[in-house]
């Protein structure tokens, strides 16, 4: 009776993995133009302290800038597979895990611009996804590791992939968010 049980549960699993009921793939749509710029109320140099301060608070790394030119770039910054609360890399997934992907990296270039007397901001998103490889003997060396078991380890590669707006979303709403912020400071800073 028990080994039968144990047949008839190997068998559903069997077949609801040869069906593809447990595995799903992810393939995401890219965010379009219109997620990747925003007008906002705030005049340009209260814009750019406000991205800077998004930029510290999300622990980015500032690689380069030009507020003459109106953009700041990140360096890379890794993150485990649903670190933004809802996927942002494609990949398969097996009951709520990803089974390929072990992460991923993202940085962000961010264009602000005066637009009468709002600012234009536009943020571009380098998202790679990171796929872990098995190690043969003749693997290259990474440039990066993940914290990841031993037994478990093989090498990551990165593979390019579209944004779907998620990052540029959060980004926007934490700009917001500060920029709101920072009105009501000035509102209620002695005279």
């Amino acid at each position: 009776m028990y080994r039968r049980l144990i047949r008839s549960g190997i068998a559903l699993l069997s077949g609801m993995l040869l069906c593809g009921c447990l595995i799903s793939s992810i393939w995401l749509t890219p965010a379009p133009e219109s997620a990747r710029t925003r007008r906002l109320a705030a005049d340009v140099d209260t814009t750019w302290t406000a991205v800077i301060e998004v930029l510290v608070q999300r622990d980015l790394q500032i690689a380069a800038m030009k507020k003459e030119r109106g953009w700041i770039s990140t360096d890379f910054a890794y993150f485990p597979p649903m670190e933004f609360g809802e996927p942002v890399l494609e990949g398969k997934l097996m009951l709520g895990s990803y089974l390929d992907v072990r992460g991923g990296r993202y940085r962000v270039t961010i264009h602000v611009k005066p637009d009468g007397a709002e600012t234009a901001v536009t943020i571009d998103t380098t998202l790679e996804r990171l796929e872990e490889r098995p190690s043969p003997s003749t693997a290259p060396e990474p440039s990066f590791t993940l914290d990841l078991p031993a037994a478990r380890r093989g090498y990551l590669v990165p593979v390019s992939q579209p944004s779907n707006g998620v990052i540029e979303r959060q980004l926007f709403q934490e700009l917001e968010q500060t920029l709101a912020a920072q009105r009501v400071g000035q509102n209620t800073a002695p005279p």
